[in-house]
């Protein structure tokens, strides 16, 4: 909970508020689970816990919590049972100790082999690109052609390729080899127009080319020039920290070179074992709080689940998938926390280093908030670090960056997106959007259309098509308002590809890139994903009040450099625009700024770290409050006596899009302190 205090001193008179109260059983059971613990104890007392949270997770039923103790879990929590609305099941963290759950399994038992090369037995795999080393927590890589070298996860190792349409794959880095050397491999690469990376099976190989089975050949598959590597043979193994599993019917041998030829022994070597972390399993009003994941997806399957200030990272992990538009590579965990139901929360997560998504969301009504999600879609799919594809998803205060494609693909229809910064997709791929939408009919079957507003959107420095917010062909119906966008790589602010139909394009401000609407492109006939509603080449939206600055953002704003947006005086901004009903209620002056901020409102920040704010206005018998715009999803709350929490009761909101105001009396006894904060729960 968050919120800031208000004191004033005159008094305040006291407002009526409605409790609702759900039961929860009496016999409510609090379980225990640590390292050192055993199945065989009750596990209801902190002194003889259960050893596996498991043991826990089938008991517990509505009302019961978990606390778990430090260390580290090899094991999927999945709860049996629901909890209710009144009584959730909680899985958490005890008094704040660092619990990690590890989908990935110790590897032991490690034999020379030859030239700084160990091997060693092990008893699974998750199939051919699915498997994940670690040494020491560090994920390590599987043998390729070249060597992944030091890059990060946006950088292995590539030679420079040619593709042409005959199937057939030329480079200089494959030449000097017997014929067929390569047969067996596969290879991957971004080419040409570089939408997503693709993916095929070496059949043959002479010289300096190789040639892909076209069965294997994954969607969009592209001929020209690009960059790759090959992978998927012992013979790849010649560098530090990379490995290759061999497989057959008895038994698995894992070979491993870390750095220096040292032993493994030495050292924590871990193979991936399982695809969840985390499982909700179908079930309804579970929490999951505080937890360190590691090598698993989450699977938040059900209605009113909550998953809480965790840190997640290397969700999921794929070097091979059926198609390259598939945002989880096409296997489910591959959405890294996977959202399917209604009234499911995820909040305050820290989630990173993934070859899919950070979030999928499908279903309805889900709250995606204040996480911070980096480093994902390093297979160079159409991943994201958010696909929201559920309907009046509400996705706020994130702060998401750094991505092989887009930052957040809005798919779904009615979603409520707002408050986010978002910056630095395009790490792998062209051809995309820091916010990227394709075939989205954004109002679905009734409602108003996706809302993208208040939001920080900047930073994608690629080719064109670069643009910030990018919808592209057949979208319809956006609602695209206050948002800050800068630095493109010489494309619009906000593109608008044809056909486009709706589109609602207000009060934006715009630097470092072209203005709204400077490039199309008209797709029209061509792959028409819904032949009933694009029956011709329609190109519309309304666009006004956007305040683009080209590239002088100094000339208007207050410190653009310092991420304060806000219009400095006399600005020629200032009372420059019109009025648009719903979108610049409450303006200031004598008519509406153009841009993402009114001069002399309360300004708003986007991201994470973005907290509202509040000012006083005392008029007459009372005084007004007004709050920046991100008060919205707050709830002000007023009190005489701080010290007691039952004491403080809601104010109703009035909003607007300057500000959130509540106008209130003073009467009541001389002296008296009167209270308010914001809360967000």
């Amino acid at each position: 909970m968050r919120w800031q205090w208000f004191v004033f001193p005159p008094g305040c008179r006291a407002v009526a508020v409605l409790a609702l109260g759900l039961s929860v059983r009496a016999e409510a059971t609090t379980y225990y689970v640590a390292t050192n613990g055993l199945d065989t104890y009750a596990g209801t007392n902190l002194a003889a816990p259960y050893k596996s949270i498991q043991r826990a997770a089938v008991r517990m039923v509505a009302g019961d919590c978990c606390f778990i103790r430090a260390g580290v879990y090899h094991q999927t929590l999945a709860p049996s049972h629901s909890g209710t609305a009144g009584g959730p099941i909680t899985f958490s963290a005890y008094s704040n100790e660092v619990v990690t759950l590890d989908a990935a399994d110790a590897v032991s038992g490690w034999a020379v082999w030859s030239n700084g090369i160990y091997q060693a037995p092990v008893t699974w795999s998750l199939g051919a690109g699915y498997d994940q080393v670690f040494v020491d927590g560090a994920m390590v890589h599987q043998a390729q052609q070249p060597a992944y070298g030091n890059g990060d996860v946006f950088h292995p190792g590539t030679a420079v390729v040619s593709v042409s349409s005959n199937n057939v794959i030329s480079s200089a880095a494959w030449s000097g080899k017997p014929d067929n050397y390569w047969a067996g491999a596969w290879f991957v690469g971004g080419v040409d127009l570089m939408w997503a990376w693709q993916t095929a099976r070496v059949i043959s190989s002479t010289g300096s080319t190789i040639t892909v089975d076209p069965a294997t050949e994954t969607s969009p598959w592209f001929s020209g020039n690009g960059r790759g590597f090959l992978w998927g043979q012992l013979d790849f193994l010649d560098a530090d920290n990379e490995w290759q599993l061999q497989t057959n019917a008895n038994t698995n041998t894992l070979y491993l070179r870390i750095a220096g030829g040292a032993d493994p022994s030495t050292h924590t070597v871990e193979m991936k074992s399982r695809n969840w972390c985390v499982d909700f399993n179908g079930q309804s009003y579970i929490t999951v709080s505080g937890l360190n994941l590691s090598a698993g997806a989450v699977r938040v399957v059900g209605n009113g689940n909550v998953l809480q200030g965790c840190r997640a990272q290397f969700l999921s992990h794929f070097l091979g998938f059926n198609s390259g538009y598939a945002e989880d590579g096409g296997v489910q965990q591959g959405g890294g926390v996977v959202i399917s139901g209604t009234s499911n929360i995820v909040r305050n997560c820290t989630l990173l280093n993934t070859a899919g998504c950070g979030v999928k969301s499908s279903g309805t009504s889900n709250l995606i908030t204040r996480n911070l999600i980096y480093n994902t879609d390093y297979s160079g799919t159409y991943a994201a670090c958010l696909v929201i594809e559920g309907n009046r998803d509400t996705v706020t205060f994130n702060t998401a960056h750094s991505s092989g494609r887009d930052i957040l693909r809005p798919g779904g229809a009615g979603l409520d997106i707002r408050f986010n910064d978002l910056s630095d997709p395009g790490r792998l791929c062209l051809d995309l959007g820091v916010i990227y939408a394709w075939g989205v009919l954004s109002q679905g079957t009734g409602g108003p259309g996706t809302r993208i507003a208040f939001n920080w959107i900047h930073d994608n420095l690629h080719p064109v098509p670069s643009p910030l917010i990018y919808l592209d062909n057949y979208d319809a119906d956006f609602i695209v308002d206050h948002n800050v966008c800068w630095n493109s790589g010489g494309d619009a602010g906000v593109r608008i590809n044809g056909p486009a139909l709706g589109h609602l394009i207000y009060n934006n401000t715009l630097f470092n890139c072209s203005d709204v609407g400077t490039f199309t492109y008209q797709q029209w006939p061509t792959s028409n994903p819904n032949p009933a509603f694009w029956t011709n080449s329609v190109y519309q939206y309304a666009a006004s009040n956007n305040l683009f600055l080209s590239a002088s953002p100094a000339t208007q704003l207050v410190n653009w450099t310092n991420e304060d947006f806000q219009l400095a005086p006399g600005a020629p901004a200032i009372d420059a625009g019109v009025v648009i009903a719903g979108f610049t209620d409450g303006f200031q002056g004598r008519a509406p700024d153009l841009g993402a901020y009114e001069f002399g409102a309360l300004a708003w920040r986007a991201g994470t770290q973005s907290r509202p704010t509040l000012a006083i206005a005392k008029s007459g018998g009372g005084f007004e409050l007004e709050a920046s715009p991100d008060a919205a999803y707050y709830t002000l709350a007023a009190t005489t006596n701080p010290a007691v929490p039952s004491a403080w009761i809601a104010v109703t909101n009035r909003p607007s899009v300057s500000g959130i105001q509540w106008s209130l009396a003073l009467p009541g006894p001389a002296g008296t302190a009167c209270y308010y904060r914001l809360q967000t729960e």
